[in-house]
């Protein structure tokens, strides 16, 4: 009888155990949905859509905050990432293997950078960054790629031979960032279009930077026939969502492939500009500088750029090209230089300034040396 007693115990306290163990993993399972779920995701318009981002067979890490992990719907350290996403794509087509990585905004770029570091340790590089569109909760990627691995001996030598006179198309002379020749590096400071920028060691702001960087990837593919490639750094401090942003205007300009440069070089500055020649006669010259608009006014003869056939050829029918022109004392151009423009027009403009000719300069009764710039609009 009693025998009977306990296994009759046996069979109903069971029963109840097992489900209490499995409402307890579904509600810890829903709570870690929801926590995934609430977060804040940077929003974005040129994003793409991905059905795969949801699918039980991807691999998708979600940054809660600094230092909270979910691998899809399991918590785990940092340190288990690379582990979980060997697993996850090992027995998947190579054309799969992306990595998505889900992020709040708020958090820090450092954080993000941490788990890019643990995915291209274990041999992947095919990031998809999980945004929302503007306006919605519709989740988009984009796709980004992460370089190989610099070390410092080899960030050292990529120094010296910059020193040493190879060109300063930083990207493409850095392992795995072959083919591309244009950098986007964020500047501390700044939050969403208030950021600045410098695109090639040109700084500009967040807005700029969607024209000019378009105009850069349009005559580098003429130029180069590279794909419209583009590489982008910013400081660790930076929030997750400001880096997003630099992101989505660079996809927005036109940029194929976006390669997060995650091993910063740092680079020496470049060198200032060479003095104007300077001619003695009784004393020192003298340099002023003066604006564009009062240049043009000062303009005896004018000489005005139209738009080269090779341009023309590449389909460009407008632009405007910013010339620093150096003026001797007799009104003279002995110097031109473009400083920002269309690389296409920049020759043709270069070319007109130096065929300007100016009312000479005195100061004190003495005649000066003038620098400033002209700018010229070009049009069909």
């Amino acid at each position: 009888m009693v025998r009977r007693l306990i296994v009759l115990l046996i069979s109903i306290v069971l029963p109840l155990t097992a489900t209490s163990s499995g409402c307890k993993a579904q509600h810890d399972s829903s709570q870690s949905s929801a926590k995934q779920d609430s977060i804040s995701l940077p929003q974005v318009q040129h994003a793409e859509s991905d059905l795969d981002i949801s699918k039980k067979s991807s691999a998708l890490i979600t940054i809660l905050s600094d230092g909270e992990y979910y691998f899809g719907s399991d918590k785990i350290p940092q340190s288990d990432i690379g582990q979980k996403v060997s697993e996850k794509l090992k027995d998947q087509p190579s054309y799969y293997h992306i990595v998505y990585v889900k992020s709040g905004k708020d958090v820090k770029y450092e954080t993000v950078l941490a788990v890019f570091d643990s995915i291209r340790k274990v041999g992947h590089d095919r990031i998809g960054l999980v945004v929302e569109k503007e306006g919605t909760k519709e989740p988009l990627i984009f796709e980004t790629q992460l370089p190989e691995r610099v070390d410092r001996t080899e960030s050292e030598q990529m120094n010296r031979g910059i020193r040493q006179g190879i060109p300063r198309r930083v990207p493409g002379y850095i392992p795995g960032l072959i083919g591309v020749r244009l950098l986007v590096d964020i500047k501390s400071g700044g939050a969403g279009f208030d950021q600045a920028v410098e695109l090639n060691r040109r700084v500009m702001d967040l807005i700029e930077l969607r024209t000019v960087l378009k105009e850069e990837l349009e005559s580098q593919a003429i130029l180069y026939g590279d794909e419209k490639a583009v590489a982008i750094e910013s400081p660790k401090d930076k929030p997750y969502g400001d880096v997003v942003q630099v992101i989505d205007q660079v996809k927005g300009a036109g940029a194929q492939r976006i390669v997060l440069a995650i091993d910063r070089i740092e680079l020496e500055p470049d060198p200032p500009p060479p003095p104007p020649p300077v001619e003695e006669k009784s004393g020192p010259s003298k340099i002023l500088r003066k604006s564009g608009g009062v240049l043009e006014r000062e303009a005896i003869s004018k000489v005005y750029p139209t738009i080269p056939p090779h341009a023309k050829a590449a389909g460009l029918s407008s632009g405007t090209v910013v010339v620093e022109i150096t003026i001797d004392e007799e009104g003279n151009v002995i110097s031109a230089r473009a400083w920002r423009g269309h690389p296409l027009l920049k020759d043709a403009a270069v070319t007109a300034a130096r065929s300007w000719k100016f009312k000479s300069t005195f100061l004190s009764g003495v005649p000066v040396k003038i620098i400033g710039t002209l700018t010229f609009n070009f049009n069909e």
